[in-house]
């Protein structure tokens, strides 16, 4: 048997590794949990659902087959539309349809990915589909947006775009100056397209130079025409970002302050940190509906760690005339929201998926709709929503398993039984070549 000074030892070693091992961890976003927060639920992109016509494509194996599916918007009429183990995101424009799915498992090489999806495009009712792009992509496709002009915005460890898309459609950056409590930050914003880009820039640092264009580092990607934020690059907090664009304003943060750009001339309308905020907070997501900006502020217990619980989160309504802002909730550790809407709030509750019906400026009502898989917090989950249905999966690496759909007005909960079959996975392995080195 080891001495107990052996044991302290071994120990304090190992913990020691964690806390070396931990910070170099990549990860897209600071927890387990991928929550999709639409403003518009019939938003035709998404995570793993998207609305179109009078028909929710979805991703699921609930007829004992992985991929795409769609059914009618009270949720009756299921059907296959396309199989791939493994679609990361879906988008769906003029008729057609196009996800980031899998292309091949590759045996880990040096730095290529074990892993790789590409982007896919099919017309909706075949089961048929091909690559949008005739060269070969070699690194995975973590997001995408096909805008309604048809440039491709990918993010495969970064934004990129196309050569043809920048010199046709490229509009000289704009460099904004944000002062945040004496610092010097710059906000670049250009636009391509219909597409707006907002990032943070640094003049000094060659990495936010994209094409020899200063599109800047960690962009967040705004369509003009529905006014949602469509694709991020975000590699971490601390950071400016870009969530909501209307007629008049951009709606921006930066760390704990809120931003709010005009939208013409990108100056500086705006600045303020809500009430209750300090530098330990971070401006996660914000969403507007009619004359309200719900702003979502959360808490980390560290944010150099890719893994870390959620300390506490707020949620602020803020009048977009006035621009005050009032406190609507103020969270626990136990506690999350994992959907805004005009009329509601959806929250993780100590275990349980509740519904919390707002009215007159605040909570009027709560409502439990599920209990919440109870390694949601431990494992990579994923939260999506399309017409009036919230969609939550299991992901894998590679794959994902739909555990809950749930319709978040009649409260009617539908469970998934069938388990992920990764016996489908085999066929999109590497095979041996039988040469030796």
């Amino acid at each position: 048997m080891f001495k107990k000074s052996n044991r302290i030892l071994i120990s304090a070693f190992l913990v020691l590794f964690c806390l070396i091992l931990l910070p170099s961890c990549s990860t897209r976003n600071m927890d387990t949990l991928s929550i999709d927060y639409k403003n518009d639920k019939s938003t035709n992109f998404g995570y793993t659902a998207a609305v179109y016509g009078d028909r929710i494509y979805y991703v699921t194996n609930e007829l004992g087959k992985s991929g795409i599916y769609s059914m009618k918007l009270d949720g009756t009429d299921v059907r296959m539309e396309v199989e791939n183990p493994n679609v990361t995101m879906l988008e769906i424009t003029g008729g057609k349809l196009y996800f980031s799915g899998l292309e091949k498992i590759r045996k880990p090489s040096g730095d290529l990915p074990t892993n790789v999806n590409t982007l896919y495009c099919s017309a909706l009712g075949s089961a048929k589909y091909g690559k949008t792009r005739d060269r070969e992509m070699n690194a995975n496709i973590g997001a995408f947006f096909v805008a309604q002009d048809g440039f491709q915005f990918i993010d495969s460890g970064g934004l990129s775009l196309d050569q043809d898309t920048v010199d046709s459609k490229y509009k000289k950056i704009t460099m904004i100056p944000l002062d945040y409590k004496g610092e010097s930050v710059y906000a670049g914003v250009c636009k391509i397209g219909g597409t707006q880009i907002i990032a943070f820039f640094d003049p000094d640092d060659p990495d936010t130079y994209l094409f020899n264009i200063s599109i800047g580092g960690d962009p967040f990607v705004l369509d003009t025409n529905t006014g949602e934020l469509v694709l991020q690059v975000d590699n971490g907090q601390d950071m400016l970002k870009a969530f909501q664009i209307d007629d008049k304003y951009i709606y921006c943060s930066y760390n704990e302050m809120v931003v709010v750009l005009d939208k013409t001339t990108y100056s500086v309308k705006k600045k303020i940190i809500p009430e209750g905020l300090s530098s330990d907070y971070d401006i996660a997501h914000m969403t507007k509906y009619g004359n309200a900006v719900y702003i979502m502020a959360d808490r980390w217990l560290d944010t150099s760690i890719a893994a870390q619980p959620l300390l506490n989160e707020k949620l602020y309504k803020m009048d977009t005339k006035t621009f005050k802002c009032t406190k609507l909730l103020d969270l626990g550790q136990n506690q999350r929201i994992l959907g805004i809407d005009a009329n509601y709030i959806i929250l993780l509750d100590h275990g349980e998926i509740d519904k919390l019906v707002l009215k007159n400026g605040g909570i009027d009502q709560k409502q439990k709709l599920a209990n919440a898989p109870r390694d949601i917090n431990l494992n990579t989950y994923t939260i999506d929503y399309a017409g009036d249905w919230m969609f939550l999966h299991r992901t894998y690496s590679p794959g994902q398993e739909l555990v809950y759909k749930i319709n978040l007005q009649s409260g009617k909960v539908i469970q998934n039984s069938v388990k992920y079959d990764f016996s489908v996975l085999d066929s999109y392995r590497e095979k041996d070549s039988g040469v030796t080195n």
